[in-house]
């Protein structure tokens, strides 16, 4: 049933929903949790349950059009974090 709604009303399937939910899930931990920013690209993917650093990379990308390590540079930056 669930697939079905998915797939009918958010014209998604299960997988890519639960990738867009885990990747909006991280990113806003990293905008609201300072302490997230220091964490390494394999740590980010296991908080938000990617078993893979490369796939974690490649969703973070897809859904931000940004790669990890250079969103954590850029909010660095303007939080002006060493």
């Amino acid at each position: 049933h669930l697939s079905y709604v998915l797939n009918e009303h958010r014209k998604t399937n299960f997988h890519s929903y639960i990738a867009a939910l885990r990747i909006r899930y991280i990113t806003t931990l990293m905008n609201t949790d300072r302490e997230y920013l220091k964490y390494t690209t394999d740590i980010l993917a296991e908080s938000c349950g990617i078993k893979h650093r490369q796939h974690f990379s490649k969703l973070f990308y897809q859904y931000n059009k940004i790669r990890p390590s250079d969103f954590i540079e850029q909010k660095k930056k303007e939080l002006n974090m060493p």
